[in-house]
């Protein structure tokens, strides 16, 4: 009786780690942009009245700052995929990637900042503490993060834009606050390296965060 409690309960553990594992930001590649910055979108999943005015929020917002329009379409491949989910897991692909472009729409937190967050990952940018010179900018501390998320914090070189070519923001839509995915909810995962700066998610899309998504759409079209 005794052993068999033991393995439900190892198997129980097994199961809630692989539920962890599939949490996060998936980069998926290739990172494209969406031909004539047209995201054709659906929702699948029992979506309140409030949460699809959100989503549509997030979708206005960054289509006022940048040459893309989100269209409504009915469920077809290549489609966004936008699916609601019972857990607090919040993750999407990236770019226009010829297959599986999905945001998983969770629960928990700011939902606004987690859904404009999620579509910036959409339009094809990556997270900030990821580009290739982010170690002159933050700290990383491996031993901090609960293992599974560790690639969230892997560098990646962006095929749509030279980040390098644009200051570091600690404000990002696209950056992690310092206590993201911490194996204990307590230590940093990053801090950065100039004490004068301090690692700050704001919740909207900043100038730089425009700025990025400016070079790979172009500005809005101003309208007649």
């Amino acid at each position: 009786m005794i052993m068999s409690r033991l393995i439900k309960t190892f198997w129980l553990f097994y199961f809630f780690l692989a539920i962890i594992a599939s949490f996060g930001c998936k980069q998926e590649n290739p990172i494209g942009k969406w031909k004539d910055g047209i995201i054709p979108y659906y929702l699948k999943g029992n979506f309140t009245d409030e949460e699809v005015e959100i989503i549509q929020t997030g979708m206005r917002d960054w289509e006022s700052v940048i040459d893309i329009r989100f269209i409504e379409v009915t469920p077809r491949a290549g489609a966004y995929n936008i699916r609601k989910t019972s857990e607090n897991e919040w993750s999407s692909s990236v770019g226009e990637n010829n297959s599986d472009c999905h945001m998983d729409f969770g629960s928990g937190g700011n939902v606004y900042s987690h859904v404009i967050h999620e579509l910036g990952h959409a339009l094809g940018l990556l997270h900030e503490h990821q580009r290739p010179d982010r170690d002159n900018f933050v700290t990383v501390f491996w031993e901090n993060i609960i293992p599974s998320y560790k690639s969230n914090f892997e560098i990646k070189d962006n095929p749509l834009i030279t980040e390098e070519n644009y200051s570091y923001d600690y404000n990002s839509i696209m950056h992690y606050p310092p206590k993201s995915f911490s194996i204990n909810g307590v230590s940093d995962t990053m801090t950065s390296v100039d004490s004068t700066k301090e690692i700050n998610r704001l919740g909207i899309i900043t100038d730089l965060d425009i700025e990025k998504a400016t070079e790979i759409y172009g500005p809005p079209v101003e309208e007649e």
